[in-house]
């Protein structure tokens, strides 16, 4: 009992010890997606301004294929010493994670993006603008896409296999849970 006043709870240290590695690793990324996804509108304007009623000339559709890549996993940053608990005499670790979530905007591959339009007499092409709009539209489309594809599902499965390797590498058997 003095030895352990003196000295600290060796099961506390190593809970913190275990803490601190894991959140060294800051975000667990453990699931990619590649995803398709494809914007298709159609607007009738007249000098700039949004028209109701369809003129010769004022249609113009865009069609836009958008391939992008999505990054799932764990924030470790998250985790607490409460989020740890370490049994030395079993060698147990139990661990409860946040649930996996995207770990980034999606990276869109500009290069691969196939762009079809159609305009009126009295349009133009798209400009910049209006570019930068549509990318933001097909982020979320894909974050959405991958999402219902189950890459947070995949993420969790895979961060709580690497997980278990990582602790069964350092001695211990590791039971890892999701809130």
């Amino acid at each position: 009992m003095g030895f352990q006043y003196i000295f600290g709870d060796n099961q506390q240290q190593r809970s913190a010890t275990f803490v601190e590695q894991i959140k060294d690793m800051n975000a667990l990324a453990t699931s990619q997606a590649f995803v398709k996804t494809v914007i298709d509108e159609k607007d009738n304007e007249v000098f700039g301004l949004d028209i109701k009623w369809k003129l010769p000339g004022t249609e113009r559709r865009v069609f836009l294929v958008v391939p992008g890549t999505v990054l799932a996993g764990i924030d470790m940053d998250q985790l607490s010493e409460d989020d740890v608990e370490v049994n030395e005499e079993e060698k147990t670790v139990s661990l409860t994670l946040p649930r996996a979530k995207l770990l980034q905007d999606p990276a869109i591959q500009a290069d691969e993006v196939e762009t079809f339009t159609t305009e009126g007499i009295f349009r133009s092409a798209i400009n910049l603008e209006e570019s930068i709009d549509y990318i933001a539209v097909a982020q979320e489309k894909i974050k959405k896409e991958a999402i219902e594809q189950g890459v947070l599902e995949r993420a969790e499965i895979n961060a709580e296999l690497a997980l278990t390797e990582f602790f069964e590498f350092t001695g211990y058997d590791a039971d890892i849970t999701f809130e």
